[in-house]
């Protein structure tokens, strides 16, 4: 097995030229890709922020009251997708806030966030593993959401494809997900996603 990291738009032509078995994205990405396509789960989205910041205080955090806030964000030269779903969750409640970093790498992300550079956001599915050592996380209101999605090329999945598909289905109708819920992506989201 090759797993492969890059933009969706690399990775759905590998998929597309048959190179890749399979690929995991934003479910609104995959959306008029000629292969398969299958959402898997929605992920939640909660905020990263110091322990010392004023909202850390708060049980759930009001996306007005990021106005003037500062957010780090994904460096790809295509906004990872998690970043798109605050922004326009802020825009939406009029809340502008402020992007002072754009980094690759996640793990750069928090320590940015444990040093009280600015708020980023975190899936709720690495909540465990990403919080502590400065860092709380905090769900927000409106509550934000990202669908996955799994593609495989038309031809259809290849072994390999086909066994994480079957686990990665029993998980979520299992509930072992966080944020177990099989559904398919909903319009709205996929059209904030394709701004």
């Amino acid at each position: 097995m090759i797993v492969s990291d890059g933009s969706a738009t690399h990775l759905l032509s590998q998929l597309d030229a048959e190179l890749l078995d399979l690929v995991l994205l934003p479910a609104a990405v995959t959306v008029g890709h000629g292969g398969n396509r299958e959402t898997l789960w929605r992920e939640d989205l909660h905020l990263a922020l110091p322990t010392a910041h004023p909202l850390a205080a708060e049980a759930v955090i009001d996306l007005r009251r990021l106005a003037k806030e500062a957010v780090i964000v994904g460096a790809n030269r295509e906004p990872w997708a998690a970043d798109k779903v605050l922004l326009e969750g802020c825009r939406t409640t009029g809340a502008s806030p402020h992007v002072v970093a754009a980094v690759q790498y996640q793990e750069v992300r928090l320590a940015l966030v444990a040093a009280g550079v600015g708020l980023t956001t975190l899936p709720a599915s690495r909540l465990e593993t990403e919080t502590g050592n400065g860092i709380v996380h905090r769900p927000t209101m409106p509550p934000l959401h990202l669908s996955v999605a799994a593609a495989w090329p038309a031809s259809g999945p290849s072994a390999p494809a086909q066994r994480f598909l079957d686990q990665a289905r029993a998980l979520v109708t299992g509930g072992n997900h966080p944020s177990a819920d099989p559904r398919e992506v909903p319009e709205e989201e996929a059209r904030q996603l394709r701004r």
